[in-house]
């Protein structure tokens, strides 16, 4: 996993087993996934889709 690749703890959520996830991510208006949802010190964000330059960048911010 990319995540796990650029040494970035996370949680899966597989929504196709978790129906109410599924539901509280249409509910905020995602209508894919992977849904990243991070926080990190006093920062914090949501993307969707698969963004590795997002995720180059969050590996930056919690690694430098």
């Amino acid at each position: 996993m990319y995540l796990a690749k650029n040494e970035i703890a996370f949680a899966e959520i597989n929504v196709s087993r978790n129906p109410l996830a599924l539901e509280a991510l249409i509910e905020q208006g995602h209508a894919s996934v992977p849904v990243v949802e991070w926080n990190y010190e006093d920062q914090s964000g949501v993307w969707a889709g698969f963004r590795p330059e997002d995720i180059e960048a969050l590996a930056y911010l919690i690694h430098d």
